[in-house]
């Protein structure tokens, strides 16, 4: 594979981004002051997972990291 080729995949699926991403990035809106909404959405957070030791791993799956970020995703996910 060729590490200058880069594949976007958008998906609220967290476990297979994870599974196959070395970087994500959540998707969230923004609120006002007064905690309105704001229209369009920015990155509220980014896991760099070659940084972490979890992408290009045959049984990331496995790794007590990847169950932690998962969780931490999961979490961060709901309030977004």
């Amino acid at each position: 594979m060729d590490e200058l080729n880069t594949v976007v995949v958008v998906t609220h699926d967290i476990h297979s981004a994870l599974v196959v991403s070395d970087t994500m990035f959540m998707l969230g809106r923004t609120r006002a002051a007064d905690g309105q909404v704001v229209s369009g959405a920015k990155i509220q957070h980014s896991y760099d997972l070659v940084l972490e030791g979890l992408c290009w791993h045959p049984e990331v799956e496995r790794e007590a990291k990847f169950t932690a970020i998962e969780h931490e995703v999961k979490e961060r996910f709901r309030v977004l």
